[in-house]
C-alpha cells in the first residue's frame, strides 16, 4: 500500500510540475497579440489578393462582353445594310451587363460605323453605366472591336460616336 502511495504521488508531483513548466512556458501577451495581429494582417493581404483576382476577372469579362455587343452591332448593319436601333438588337443584348456594376451597357443606337471618320477607332460606342471607384469604366470604341479600360479623363475627352453628316454643298 505504501508503494501504490509513493506512485500516486510521485505522478501527482509529475503532473503539477508539468502544469507548472507549460504555465511558464506559455507566451505572454504581448506575444499573443502580436501573433493575433499578423495573423490579421495576413488574413487581410490574402482578402486583398482575392479581391484583385476577382475584379481582373470582371473587367475581363466585362470587356468580352462589349466585344461581342460590337460584333453584333457590325453583323446587324452589314445584314441590313443599315446601322441598329435599339429596337433591333432588344433581344440580343437584355442579357449583356456589366460584370463590374451589373448594369447594362449604354449604347449609342443608329450609328454607321463604316462611315466614320478613321474607322470609329478613336470614337465611343457603348461603355460602362457607371465608372469604378477610381474612375475607371469599360469601353467599347466605334470600331466595333475595340474595348478597354479608360479613365475618367480619357472617357469624358473622347469623342462619342454619332451619325455622320455628308460634307459638301
Amino acid at each position: 500500500m505504501r508503494q501504490v502511495r509513493i506512485a500516486v504521488g510521485v505522478a501527482a508531483a509529475a503532473v503539477l510540475a508539468a502544469g507548472a513548466i507549460a504555465w511558464l512556458a506559455r507566451p505572454a501577451p504581448v506575444e499573443l497579440d502580436a501573433a493575433l495581429e499578423k495573423h490579421r494582417a495576413d488574413a487581410d493581404d490574402r482578402h486583398a489578393r482575392r479581391e484583385q483576382k476577382v475584379a481582373e476577372i470582371q473587367t475581363a469579362g466585362t470587356l468580352d462582353l462589349l466585344r461581342v455587343a460590337g460584333k453584333a452591332y457590325r453583323r446587324h448593319a452589314e445584314l441590313a445594310k443599315a446601322p441598329p436601333t435599339a429596337d433591333d438588337l432588344r433581344d440580343a443584348f437584355a442579357g449583356l451587363r456589366s460584370q463590374r456594376d451589373g448594369r447594362p451597357f449604354v449604347i449609342l443606337w443608329g450609328v454607321d460605323l463604316a462611315a466614320l471618320p478613321g474607322g470609329g477607332s478613336g470614337m465611343l460606342l457603348a461603355w460602362e453605366e457607371t465608372a469604378d471607384a477610381t474612375g475607371r469604366r469599360c469601353v467599347l470604341m466605334a470600331d466595333g472591336v475595340t474595348a478597354r479600360v479608360v479613365s475618367a479623363e480619357e472617357f469624358d475627352r473622347l469623342p462619342r460616336a454619332g451619325p455622320v453628316t455628308p460634307s459638301g454643298p
